[in-house]
């Protein structure tokens, strides 16, 4: 992608920051795959516009919050349940093409 001066779109990844390591990661793909799922337009524009990953890791009051903000911001996002955690929400993806997306993953830290 030729961005020229404008900064690479970014998809915004947040995962539930105390899982381990591996567990972490595959909650990250699940994740993914939903955005993938429920979101497939926004999907296949990033996939070929942008590609470019920003991993979040939060607690899970910030998964709630961050849910709640998209909803009620009217930004399309995905969700992934973890059946084997009874259906916790492990991993949010919003529609990085939202213009608040940023905004609502603004505070959640990075991924370490």
């Amino acid at each position: 992608m030729s961005t020229g001066s404008r900064r690479a779109l970014r998809l915004h990844v947040a995962v539930l920051e105390e899982l381990g390591r591996g567990a972490f990661a595959s909650q990250a793909i699940h994740g993914q795959d939903a955005f993938r799922d429920e979101l497939p337009d926004a999907h296949h524009r990033w996939r070929s516009e942008s590609n470019t990953v920003v991993l979040h890791s939060a607690p899970p009051e910030e998964l709630a919050r961050l849910i709640r903000e998209c909803t009620t911001l009217g930004i399309p996002h995905a969700l992934f349940r973890e059946e084997d955690r009874g259906g916790e929400v492990t991993c949010v993806i919003a529609d990085p093409y939202h213009p608040l997306t940023a905004r609502a993953y603004k505070g959640i830290p990075l991924a370490t």
